[in-house]
Parts: C-alpha cells; structure tokens; sequence
C-alpha cells in the first residue's frame, strides 16, 4: 500500500517526460550522424550542404524569435544569411524571461519545425493522432498508454508516408518538406570566420549551462508538471498525459524525418562514387520505376504503396550494381579535394 501511494504520487508523473527525454536523445543521436554523413558529401555537394545550413539557422533564428515574442520582449531585428542568423529583441530580456527565450533558442528548434509539420498532419490527416481518455495513477501505466499512443502514431504516419502519391504536387511537397526538415534540424556551423561546429557537443553543453544557470526554474517546471499531474489525477482529466504525448510526436515526427534525410544522404553518397554518366542512372531508375510501377499498378487500391516500394528497391539495386562494376578504381576512397574544402573540414573537425 506504501510503495502504490509513493508510485501514484511521485514516480507516476515521470513516466511521461522520462519518455520524451529518451526519445530526445535518440534524436539527438541521428542528428549527430546525419551530420557525419553531410560532411562526407561536402566536397561535392556544397550548394546542398550550405542549403540545408541555411534551414537549420533559420530555424534556429525562428524560434528564437518566437520566444522574444511569447514573453513580449518583441523582435527589433532578424537576419539570416547561410553562414549566420541573429535576432534581436524590441526590450531586454532579463530574470525569468530571459531563460524562456533561451529555451526556445536552445531547444525550441528540435521541436518548432516539427511542430509545422504536426499541424500538416492535424489538419489533413488527424486520424493519425490517438488521444488518451483519462488520466494514469501508476509509472507502468503511463508507459503503456504513452508507448501505445506513439507506437500507433509511428504506424500510421509511416503508412501515410509509404501512401503518398508522387504525381500529386501537394503530396511531392509535403515529402520534400519532410526531407528538409530532417536535413536543417539543426545547422551543420555558424559563422563565416569561425566555423564552430554544432554537434551534440555543442548542444548539451548548452543545454547543461541552461540548466545550471537557473535550478530553480527546473525545480519550479517540475513542480507545475506534478501539480498539473494531481489536478488532473483528482478531477479524472487527461490533459496532463495529452501534453505529454505532444511532445512525444513532435520528437516522433523528428525522427523519421531524420532517418529519411539519412537515406537521401546516403544515396547521394553512393551515386557520387559511381563513374560519370553512369552516376545518372540510379536517379533515372527512381523516376522511370515508378511511373511503370503506377501504370502497372493504377487498377489497384495499394498502387501508391507498392510504386514506391519498387522504386526504392529498384534504385537499391542499381546503385549497388553500378557501384560494384562502374565504381571509379582511380580515386581513392576520400577523393581528390580542393585545399580550401579541406580547410573546411578540418576547422569543422
């Protein structure tokens, strides 16, 4: 009976927001490691890699911006270029509002761009969004109904994905829409001199500094998370699990379109190692498969599915056959570079 009333009091409220961190970390994983894979293409890719840097410090800069206007202080400057961005408040920002805005700084931008695409889904496609019914009172319980949620959501925004009809415009954009907010999640440096490199490094020591800036402000946080958990608990209510799984989707939402950016980045990669002309065939193999695929397959309720099924596939393997008899033996693995690229690379390792 003891161990029930220190579960449902001061373990169960956890549940929740320890799954958010989890999956936070797994995100922040991949962003690390799509990171690694984009300085790889760097050499040859610059436009794209300086591309997807620019939507990575605009992000950045946007949520900035939002936190100067949630708390008031109001935006007197923002500028973004592809090296740099900064935003400047219309009021200074001290105390408590201060540390708002940097939240929203710091970790606004691993939820802020993919909240543009929860409201994408909400709008057209909210059947993918599973809300609790009631409250929780013990930690194993608020695991189940947050996992079951999310694992459901994962469901169905990954078949809404598999589904998506390349003919049609708004389905093309909303694809490329998710690729690009997997690739500029986060920039890849700031700065034109100085090339810092943002890595998980960089983050969590950023996140640490907020942190131990303000103790008493998490203290605080934590405590509205517990009073909201009880009223919620007394009153039978399920906003508390419900804002929970929130951010558990925009953490969702982030992660598949993280992996998907690897896969793009991956392929890039790949093909760059194919001799030229050659190189053209696998990005031929992905359109010609899968117009012959919808041809093939328009009479059937699952065309969408099985055309992009094919494609991928199909352009697996040319890629791997191209890479295996039409791979450059010349060239080294690293390939020749130019000195400034190298320079750039290594201010960046």
């Amino acid at each position: 009976m003891g161990w029930e009333i220190v579960d449902k009091f001061l373990f169960a409220p956890l549940a929740p927001i320890l799954c958010i961190i989890l999956f936070w970390s797994i995100q922040l994983l991949l962003i690390e490691s799509m990171k690694h894979l984009l300085r790889k293409i760097w050499s040859k890719h610059q436009s794209l890699c300086r591309f997807t840097n620019l939507v990575g410090l605009f992000f950045q800069a946007f949520s900035h911006a939002i936190g100067y206007t949630i708390t008031k202080c109001g935006v007197s400057h923002f500028y973004i270029s592809v090296d740099e961005s900064k935003v400047e408040p219309k009021k200074q920002a001290r105390g408590a509002v201060e540390w708002v805005t940097k939240v929203f700084l710091f970790v606004g931008p691993f939820f802020v761009p993919t909240f543009l695409i929860f409201i994408l889904l909400f709008l057209g496609y909210n059947t993918a969004f599973k809300f609790a019914s009631s409250s929780f009172y013990h930690f194993s319980d608020g695991l189940i109904i947050f996992g079951e949620r999310l694992a459901y959501f994962s469901q169905k925004f990954s078949e809404l994905l598999i589904n998506l009809d390349f003919l049609n415009p708004f389905h093309v954009f909303f694809l490329l829409f998710v690729i690009f907010v997997g690739l500029g999640i986060r920039p890849l440096y700031i700065g034109r001199e100085e090339k810092r490199k943002i890595n998980i490094i960089y983050d969590l020591q950023n996140i640490k500094e907020l942190l131990s800036e303000k103790p008493w402000y998490i203290l605080f946080l934590f405590a509205f998370f517990y009073v909201f958990y009880y009223v919620c608990m007394l009153f039978k209510l399920s906003w508390y699990i419900n804002l929970m799984l929130f951010f558990g989707w925009l953490s969702v939402i982030a992660i598949i379109a993280i992996v998907i950016a690897h896969f793009v980045i991956l392929l890039i990669k790949n093909v760059d190692q194919i001799l030229p002309f050659w190189n053209l065939l696998p990005y031929a193999t992905m359109v010609l498969s899968y117009l012959l695929s919808r041809i093939l397959f328009n009479p059937f309720s699952f065309r969408y599915s099985i055309s992009i099924t094919i494609m991928v596939v199909s352009t697996f393997i040319v890629t791997l056959f191209l890479k295996r008899f039409k791979t450059n033996k010349l060239k080294t693995k690293r390939g020749i570079k130019k000195l400034k690229d190298l320079e750039v690379e290594d201010d960046w390792d």
